[in-house]
């Protein structure tokens, strides 16, 4: 299937009835893998407690299909957007920039805008469009054009009007060179990884790169700046989609703005802006996209915002349900709905991997930048195919240049930091190797720590004491903020690839949770190597205490007391990740900090860093999760690799809903609800069907399945 490119965005995807490629290998390579055992489990991130550990639970199978998961965002509006309309609108439509049938010269614009050029050379220029780049010669200027003002002008006109298919390049004698441009030298060798068609591939002309300059210039006074759209994407994160858009536009992916991310293995919908690109341009891609479509266009003066958006609408479809009773499952379904569940960072956080991304955190606030180094590149267990024989010979020869050329590409941190040690003659300067990846992969690690660390004292907490109500010494937020959402209780949002000015992670203001891809076996292997990086020069400097604080985030948390208490319940509570410039509880939870960081031989009062990103200033989180509208659903199916649930893109098709069966095979189960931006829906799911939630673990479950 690797090779195929599907021009459809239909959720019936067969190969996704094993719901990890690589585990899927494995699993072809040697049956006796369990993979359960391999890869990393919720006890290993502090993921040990239920809200209601009396609900008896149940077991199902999860994201068997990448319809089983459907994510539609939340303005702040409470609005949940659902993708409904291809359509451009007249007035959107780019009025002078031709990318559908036969380009023309602009007659109108000629004499004023090329004036040095003859009748003669135009009409080559208009050979060449015609020849469509078969067995065609560049056309030169006759003459040098000394000029540079008008050859300013020439380069310019022609990425105006024919930014796409011609290229303007002065040469030595400073006459004008003009080429056709072809889609091959610059086009990934796997077609169906950037998400192009068949029709894209095939042709061995050669292509130049396009600059990023490449743009329209032409903007109708009055019309909004930013062109705001949605975007639905099947089977891949929100990250490496805006890359795939920004390349097909030629343009760089800071055009884009959103409001967060989204997770991969899921079929989502979410609000992107892109500034002035024209809505045709964008709709015109989605002829080209695979698992990814562009609609309800319209035009808006404001980019979107990081962090601007209430939440995520989940639609989950769990296949294979063994239950004893629908009476348990509906006791699981009002204890969620009434008590919610604890709030932990998912399983997405973390990785997939032997090496979960928090020792790589641990590494980096230990200053240990070799550890933290090897442990990206080391081998791991449950590794098969490419990778796993790049880093088998990385651990025996430590040849840089050998290795990388093993590595498969889509490993940015691993290639990164071999490329470094190509370039230095030498693999000892691994600082400056760390800070080769890019800026959003390497704040990561410090983060996946802090979650780690708040993950094992909510655990305590809640075994030590229960969680029905707070204790004096707690945090809490105030109840005018009771629906702050995740992003604003965030002390330390350091990292966001398009946009660094604005801080809000790839990964930690997410969609169920992060992006889920963000932490895949390859480390978030899916993310261009493009995204702008800091070099270490740019890092060496201590962050001032209390910078990276929200609009007056610590003031709008209060410490309970004797007196106090009495006005917050359990849901009002929130514990730090451990930071610099955030509070502590007043009470024996700080002492829990102090001892699960001793272990690491780190001390929370102590969180700065000489290297800036290394200095965490901190977060807050509320300990409970509550979410709403929720809706549930039992039925009945027999082909366990058919879809149960429809997408936006299947009712712009005409697939209303999925016939229902009274004697079907196989039970499932549909639910949905809504969660506040940063909480995790698997773990939701965890609190009602006491079931791990680790990768391998689903895995495993599916494998079972097949054989029923």
């Amino acid at each position: 299937m690797e090779s195929e490119v599907n021009n459809d965005i239909s959720s019936v995807q067969t190969e996704d009835t094993l719901s990890h490629p690589k585990l899927e290998e494995a699993t072809q390579t040697n049956n006796n893998v369990n993979m359960e055992d391999i890869y990393v489990k919720e006890k290993d991130v502090g993921i040990t407690e239920y809200l209601n550990p009396k609900l008896p639970g149940f077991s199902g199978v999860l994201k068997q299909l990448h319809s089983d998961f459907l994510v539609n965002e939340i303005n702040l509006n409470g609005t949940v957007h659902h993708l409904t309309s291809f359509a451009v609108q007249t007035d959107s439509i780019e009025p002078h920039y031709h990318r559908r049938g036969q380009p023309r010269l602009p007659q109108t614009h000629i004499k004023s805008r090329l004036p040095v050029f003859d009748q003669k050379t135009l009409d080559e220029i208009q050979n060449l469009i015609d020849s469509k780049g078969i067995d065609s010669e560049p056309v030169i200027t006759e003459k040098p054009i000394h000029d540079k003002d008008k050859r300013k002008a020439i380069h310019q006109f022609i990425r105006e009007y024919f930014g796409d298919i011609l290229f303007g390049e002065t040469m030595p004698d400073q006459s004008i060179s003009i080429q056709m441009i072809n889609r091959t030298e610059s086009r990934p060798t796997k077609e169906r990884d950037m998400g192009l068609t068949n029709k894209d591939a095939g042709t061995d002309i050669k292509y130049r790169k396009i600059s990023k300059k490449t743009s329209i210039t032409r903007w109708e006074k009055g019309r909004g700046n930013y062109c705001e759209f949605l975007l639905l994407k099947e089977n891949r994160d929100t990250i490496s989609a805006i890359n795939l858009l920004s390349r097909l536009l030629r343009v760089h992916n800071r055009v884009f703005s959103y409001a967060g991310t989204k997770d991969t293995r899921a079929v989502t919908v979410q609000r992107v802006a892109a500034h002035r690109i024209f809505a045709n341009r964008l709709a015109g891609l989605n002829n080209r996209l695979v698992g990814m479509r562009l609609g309800n266009f319209k035009y808006v003066s404001e980019p979107m915002k990081l962090g601007e958006l209430k939440g995520n609408r989940f639609q989950i479809t769990i296949r294979q349900v063994q239950i004893p009773s629908q009476e348990e499952l509906l006791k699981s379904i009002i204890s969620l709905k009434d008590y919610g569940f604890i709030n932990y960072y998912g399983m997405q956080r973390f990785g997939t991997s032997t090496i979960p991304t928090w020792k790589i955190g641990l590494a980096l606030l230990q200053n240990n930048w070799e550890e933290a180094v090897d442990l990206i590149l080391r081998p791991r267990v449950g590794e098969y195919g490419k990778i796993k024989d790049a880093r088998a010979h990385w651990a025996k020869t430590r040849n840089p240049q050998e290795t990388l050329e093993m590595m498969p590409d889509r490993y940015y941190a691993e290639m990164n930091i071999l490329k470094t040690f190509i370039k230095n003659g030498n693999t000892n300067n691994y600082l400056e190797a760390f800070n080769s990846i890019p800026n959003t992969l390497r704040s990561m690690y410090c983060h996946a720590y802090q979650s780690y660390i708040w993950n094992r004292v909510v655990s305590e907490r809640i075994n030590k004491f229960g969680c029905k109500s707070p204790l004096i010494g707690d945090l809490v937020v105030s109840e005018e903020d009771a629906w702050l959402k995740e992003e604003e209780l965030s002390v330390d949002l350091t990292f966001i690839p398009l946009n660094e000015e604005s801080t809000l992670e790839s990964e930690t203001k997410f969609s169920e949770g992060p992006s889920e891809s963000s932490i895949r076996t390859s480390h978030l292997d899916s993310v261009s190597p493009e995204i702008q990086q800091n070099t270490a020069d740019e890092s060496k400097k201590v962050r001032p205490r209390g910078e990276g604080l929200g609009s007056g985030i610590n003031e709008k948390i209060t410490i309970l007391d004797n007196v106090n208490i009495k006005n917050y319940t359990i849901n009002d509570v929130v514990y730090p990740g451990p930071g610099h410039a955030i509070k502590y509880p007043q009470n024996e939870i700080f002492e829990l900090y102090k001892k699960f960081m001793g272990e690491d031989g780190l001390d929370p009062t102590k969180m700065e860093r000489i290297i800036r990103e290394f200095s965490l200033p901190g977060s807050y989180r509320k300990i409970i999760g509550r979410p709403w509208d929720l809706d549930w659903s039992l039925f009945q199916y027999n082909d366990p690799c058919i879809p149960l649930a429809v997408t936006d893109a299947d009712i712009l098709k005409g697939t209303a809903e999925i016939p229902r069966i009274s004697d079907g095979k196989y039970l499932a189960c549909q639910i949905s609800f809504n969660l506040l931006s940063g909480q995790y829906a698997t773990m939701v799911l965890r609190e009602i069907m006491r079931q791990e939630t680790s990768s391998g673990a689903q895995y495993e479950l599916q494998k079972k399945g097949q054989l029923l």
